[in-house]
């Protein structure tokens, strides 16, 4: 081995080997550094209308990281306060009324024909009443402390929160003033034709695009339609409720269901029976075909992809990688085809040289 391969193989051990260090030393922050690359490419449009008007990038930088805190603070005052107050107030009712409404059940008659008495009276008859009223304490014992070691759990955990949110505001701020370079050396650094990397640029860019336009439509459609729900059946903060569900709409796989099932749980809390139904019917129906079919319509429609892969690299992406799946799944599902694509055209292009 001559000194020119040696450098070469050296070279390549000691890029290997700090490559896995830096991945120990980051793997806990890769979905933060993916978050803030994301936020990083949509505000890019804006990051230029800045840089044109400050004539540095880092100042343009600065200012959208710190209007970007100031947004997510104005949101903390305007969802989570109120929606602190709405959920103190349904504890004061919720702990009036649940024990006088289960002694209410007791004192039900045989001939009563409240179908909830109906349904107390038959139970009592066949399982006891004292095994009835121990078998309601045993669910709402644990669901108690289920809720309370979650608020627990994320009290303990805001430390953590914290540190996410920071690298999260500056990587956004990295990549705001230094990522369109980084891209660029990257590209470069590939050992690929100038057209090919060409194509693999403009696969990445129309996929972002699609993926993003594709869920930011999305949520702002199942946004306005929780609103419109909670309108209609005059419950408590719909506008609060629409901008919460546009924002968890993003975080699947459980998303918008994180604001609505709950309200479901408090109308059948507060006996709203008939609204819980049609609220649960409604959103179960309507957001699930937004989720599950508009949503990959979407963003195969604009990036030019068939539905069944944008379908599979949504759910696979999901899978594998959790809620940052949702762009990460369809990017390498769609760079995987583009490479197929590229081989396909280099064999074809250069047949004698696989004799």
């Amino acid at each position: 081995m001559n000194k020119e391969n040696l450098n070469r193989f050296f070279l390549a051990v000691f890029f290997l080997l700090l490559a896995y260090l830096s991945f120990m030393l980051l793997q806990g922050f890769f979905v933060s550094i993916f978050i803030g690359a994301i936020v990083a490419y949509m505000l890019f449009p804006v990051y230029d209308w800045v840089n044109e008007r400050t004539g540095s990038g880092r100042a343009s930088a600065l200012i959208l990281s710190i209007a970007a805190v100031f947004v997510l603070v104005a949101l903390f005052a305007f969802i989570v306060l109120p929606l602190a107050g709405e959920l103190d107030r349904f504890y004061v009712v919720y702990v009036s009324s649940f024990p006088g409404a289960f002694e209410g059940l007791g004192n039900c008659s045989s001939g009563s024909e409240d179908y909830k008495c109906q349904a107390y009276n038959y139970l009592a008859a066949n399982v006891g009443e004292s095994t009835l009223h121990a078998a309601v304490l045993s669910v709402a014992k644990p669901a108690s402390d289920y809720v309370l070691n979650n608020i627990l759990e994320f009290i303990k955990n805001l430390p953590n929160l914290l540190l996410q949110f920071t690298i999260i505001l500056f990587s956004t701020f990295y990549f705001l003033s230094n990522g369109r370079p980084v891209f660029r050396r990257t590209l470069r650094a590939l050992p690929l034709k100038e057209s090919q990397k060409i194509k693999i640029k403009h696969r990445i860019k129309d996929v972002l695009n699609a993926v993003i336009y594709g869920n930011l439509m999305t949520a702002f459609i199942e946004g306005v339609i929780i609103t419109a729900l909670f309108f209609a059946l005059g419950i408590d903060l719909a506008v609060v409720a629409g901008i919460l569900v546009m924002l968890f709409a993003l975080l699947p796989p459980l998303g918008a269901m994180i604001v609505w099932l709950p309200a479901v749980i408090v109308l059948v809390t507060l006996k709203e029976y008939v609204k819980a139904l049609i609220l649960f019917a409604a959103c179960l129906a309507i957001l699930g075909y937004i989720d599950n079919i508009a949503r990959p319509a979407i963003i195969s429609k604009r990036v030019r992809l068939s539905f069944l892969w944008v379908l599979l690299g949504v759910f696979g992406g999901l899978s594998a990688f959790g809620f940052i799946g949702l762009v990460a799944g369809p990017l390498i599902l769609s760079l995987f085809v583009t490479v197929l694509d590229l081989a396909s055209e280099e064999l074809t292009n250069h047949p004698e040289e696989q004799r």
